[in-house]
């Protein structure tokens, strides 16, 4: 953000602000799961509808694959740990 022309404090103060909004946007987001003990899937559904969920379920599937293929790439028998000897 200095890149772009902020000063350092200035950069702080967006930081912060972007981490609260995301917080309380993590918060609500979570809080159907914790307080009703209810997945995500079944979230979806009742705010989207069953058609509507199928895109975030399919998102969250899509980053969960990508998500196992760096692990397999990279964690495959310690071989990061060795790597970085």
């Amino acid at each position: 953000m200095v890149g772009i022309g902020l000063n350092w404090w200035e950069s702080i103060l967006v930081i912060f602000a972007s981490q609260l909004i995301s917080s309380i946007a993590m918060f609500f987001n979570s809080r159907c799961a914790s307080v009703y003990h209810i997945g995500y899937p079944v979230v979806a559904r009742s705010v989207f509808g069953m058609w509507g969920s199928y895109y975030f379920v399919g998102a969250r599937a899509a980053l969960a694959i990508i998500w196992y293929g760096v692990q397999r790439k990279y964690f495959r028998r310690g071989e990061a740990w060795k790597r970085s000897r």
